[in-house]
């Protein structure tokens, strides 16, 4: 089981929830989404920033066993990761295991085709193209 979010607190009508950084990935983060932060400085920060990685099943310690969870959107495969093991929440019924990877790691292993969702569902999250994975891998 994993630890219950203690930095996202309800708030306001409809109790959206509020986003509180608890790292510097997730500050830099906040900050490109709210346009004080060039995107190219969130993904030098995203590559070097350690990534929680949700799989459906039980990941072995050689690493067998990995299914990643996915998500579909406007029919592309977008691998669900989070900036930490907290923000995981509702998505641990789904994918209960987990394993973290650097983010440049993490794109250099994404296959051709997939995207990647930081953080999916929160308020604070981020989204990078299939397009955009491969132009980062090859500028970084």
């Amino acid at each position: 089981m994993l630890p219950t979010p203690s930095k996202i607190t309800l708030q306001g009508p409809g109790n959206t929830p509020s986003f509180e950084p608890l790292n510097a990935l997730e500050t830099s983060l906040s900050n490109v989404q709210k346009k004080v932060l060039a995107r190219h400085d969130f993904i030098q920060t995203l590559l070097e920033s350690e990534l929680v990685v949700s799989s459906v099943t039980e990941i072995m310690p050689d690493g067998s066993g990995f299914l990643p969870l996915l998500l579909k959107k406007l029919n592309v495969q977008m691998l669900v990761c989070f900036t930490e093991e907290e923000r995981i929440g509702k998505h641990e019924q789904t994918a209960p295991y987990y394993v973290s990877i650097l983010g440049k790691d993490l794109l250099k292993r994404l296959p051709n085709g997939f995207g990647l969702v930081i953080n999916p569902g929160l308020s604070v999250s981020f989204e990078i193209s299939p397009d955009e994975a491969q132009q980062i891998v090859k500028a970084f």
